[in-house]
């Protein structure tokens, strides 16, 4: 985290009280030396990314603070940034203004109406208690706490769903999801987006929907890739949509990299606590995202086979050819099955609106219109 960036933290807490910067008022025993709020944050914050033990920060920071006094401290600063500063830097779209902000990087990828993308991340949870480890397995084998986490194509997280026992799946935790919740009620009236069918001609649609993979509900407000299909124009939307999907995946490898506290199994026995170190971590890296641009770094190379160069029946036949690979594709595991009792819901709009953005994509593809893809939109930011 560069200087600034935590000159501002310690700051901030400072100022707002959060941190004591005088050891007037209070006890100490006889040649205790005063740990300055400095070294209290620094040290939190070096724990959040290395995953290490208190006594480690204890050893590193002079042995000024006891490892017990670090502990209780990071308790703090992680209830405080999850409570005070979670509404400053991941906030949901408040009007229709911000959520056309969020969904003109779709739009420029052939995906126009889509707001962000959704998934579960399961945070191993190694302090369960032994009574509750039935209740906290899920296809892990080992006790968890999961979340579900919006983006946007930026990798800025903008909404997290409560933590949930690692047994509940994906159809579960979205129920509780206010984002989608937000959008399936009509909360951003006037939102209003085009796509084309398959002669070119543009149709209205009013309705903002979320990426996903085949773990959940298939609702309109929510579209997902075909596991297997015989249309190519299908097939080649599902690769689309997957390319794309991948921003969600790529901000929980980004936060696990930053923060290796994610990584390694929490020890923690309180749950509200690992939730507050989540919260916390996201909170980090929408402040980081801010700072350095990570957004605008190459996260891979976008290809479907097709060049410029090609004909237009040339580019139909290499696009049909690199579509029947896809027909033989592995199964979606990223979805949470704990047992076969989970009815997933099927609305009578999803298919025909999934179907109408498929098509959308093909013309896109066929007639050269699609000028951006997942690398080119860095690139030309």
């Amino acid at each position: 985290m560069p200087h600034s960036e935590v000159a501002k933290l310690i700051h901030l807490f400072v100022a707002r009280g959060w941190v004591k910067t005088s050891h007037k008022g209070t006890t100490h025993v006889t040649g205790h030396r005063y740990c300055p709020p400095e070294i209290k944050i620094l040290g939190t914050l070096y724990w959040l990314g290395e995953g290490c033990s208190f006594r480690t920060i204890f050893n590193l920071s002079g042995r000024v603070y006891s490892a017990v006094s670090f502990r209780n401290f990071a308790q703090h600063f992680c209830k405080l940034t999850a409570k005070h500063l979670r509404r400053h830097y991941i906030r949901m779209p408040r009007n229709v203004a911000d959520l056309q902000r969020i969904s003109a990087a779709y739009t420029k990828l052939g995906l126009p109406g889509a707001v962000g993308s959704t998934d579960g991340v399961q945070i191993a949870w190694e302090g369960c208690p032994y009574a509750h480890r039935t209740s906290y397995c899920g296809k892990e084998k080992y006790p968890t706490l999961g979340f579900n986490v919006t983006v946007d194509h930026d990798l800025r997280v903008i909404n997290i769903c409560s933590v949930f026992a690692g047994r509940f799946n994906d159809k579960t935790k979205i129920h509780y999801d206010e984002y989608l919740k937000r959008i399936r009620s009509g909360f951003y009236q006037g939102f209003v987006y085009e796509v084309l069918n398959e002669a070119g001609t543009p149709h209205a649609c009013d309705k903002p929907y979320l990426i996903c993979d085949n773990g959940y509900h298939r609702w309109p407000e929510m579209m997902c890739p075909y596991k297997s299909t015989s249309h190519p124009f299908l097939a080649l939307w599902s690769k689309h949509l997957e390319s794309v999907r991948k921003d969600v995946e790529r901000c929980f490898g980004c936060m696990k990299k930053r923060f290796r506290i994610l990584k390694t199994p929490i020890l923690f026995r309180d749950v509200a606590f690992v939730n507050d170190i989540f919260v916390t971590c996201a909170v980090l890296h929408n402040k980081l995202l801010d700072y350095d641009k990570h957004m605008e770094k190459r996260y891979g190379v976008f290809r479907h086979g097709v060049t410029p160069s090609l004909t237009k029946e040339g580019r139909r036949t290499v696009l049909v050819n690199n579509v029947r690979r896809l027909l033989n594709a592995s199964d979606d595991f990223s979805s949470i099955r704990v047992s076969g009792d989970i009815i997933t819901e099927v609305d009578p709009g999803f298919e025909p609106k999934r179907k109408q953005l498929a098509r959308h994509i093909f013309y896109l593809f066929v007639h050269k219109l699609l000028k951006y893809t997942v690398k080119s939109y860095y690139n030309k930011r």
